[in-house]
């Protein structure tokens, strides 16, 4: 998600590498999210995600000494572009906030479906923001995405809760910061793209962690520096997968953190979906595909 239209106008075609890289990320993605159920055990999510944050930022230091012109890029910031990376950083923030809340309440493989539910917000978001109005041909995609949430959240049924609409919300926040993305790239370098959303994220979440800061137990380190370590893979990961592959391409690798997620959580907490969330999984799935198709010409 990160400089995807800059990276997938200038990529060298490797359809296969691509998918691969991405296959890889979405393991390591879905491994990030059962730590991070099994951390929410022990300690709080606040926590959990400004030291997921904390790490990536130490990551990403060293970084910037072997980029030219990086420093430069980010030293060189206006108004405008402060407003939206931090607008991405906030979104990005609140999103991982209701994703891991929902996490551990719900089955991991619901949440995880309901978080990539993100590309059917998108175009709304883009209706608001940009005033663009969504082509007509975009609203059956929209349409059978949006049916699915419906039939996973079931709103007429027992099993409806409030997490279930937190995990909803993940998807909004992770869209937000999908559309301030794509208005960063071309304006500024992928670098600084990237050392913001990591500064701050680790800023805002860094309040409410301390906060909510317990004492951790010899346990818990090794899992949250490997969640950390993680969530930073994976990301250079898709980045990395971008320069093989234009991003309509690879995007819908993605979904199968759905599966690793779903394997994940019957394996270790035998956690099974029903017909209504397989159901409304292929839905979602279905919608969001679509969206890509359409927007395959482009990028």
């Amino acid at each position: 998600m990160l400089n995807s239209n800059a990276l997938g106008q200038s990529c060298s075609r490797n359809l296969p590498k691509a998918v691969a890289i991405s296959l890889m990320a979405a393991v390591i993605n879905a491994l990030v999210t059962a730590g991070t159920k099994i951390l929410g055990d022990d300690m709080a999510v606040f926590t959990i995600v400004c030291c997921q944050y904390a790490v990536g930022l130490l990551l990403c230091l060293p970084l910037l000494g072997g980029v030219r012109g990086a420093k430069n890029e980010i030293f060189r910031l206006t108004p405008s572009l402060f407003r939206l990376h931090l607008l991405r950083g906030v979104s990005g923030v609140a999103a991982f906030y209701a994703f891991y809340f929902a996490i551990l309440q719900i089955p991991l493989a619901e949440a995880t479906l309901l978080r990539f539910a993100a590309p059917l917000f998108v175009p709304l978001l883009v209706l608001i923001w940009k005033n663009k109005v969504v082509p007509a041909s975009r609203w059956p995609s929209l349409i059978v995405g949006f049916c699915g949430v419906l039939v996973i959240l079931r709103p007429f049924g027992a099993q409806l809760s409030h997490w279930h609409l937190l995990g909803l919300l993940s998807a909004l926040g992770l869209a937000v910061s999908m559309v301030s993305t794509r208005e960063l790239v071309g304006r500024t370098s992928s670098t600084a793209i990237i050392f913001f959303y990591f500064l701050l994220g680790c800023i805002c979440s860094l309040p409410l962690a301390i906060v909510h800061w317990t004492p951790l137990s010899p346990f818990n380190w090794p899992i949250l520096l490997t969640v950390g370590l993680g969530f930073f893979a994976a990301m250079q990961m898709n980045t990395r997968a971008l320069k093989f592959a234009k991003p309509s391409e690879v995007s819908p690798v993605g979904y199968c953190n759905v599966v690793f997620a779903g394997f994940l959580g019957w394996w270790i907490w035998g956690q099974v979906p029903d017909v209504w969330a397989w159901l409304g999984s292929l839905l979602v799935v279905v919608g969001a595909l679509l969206i890509f198709r359409s927007d395959s010409g482009n990028v």
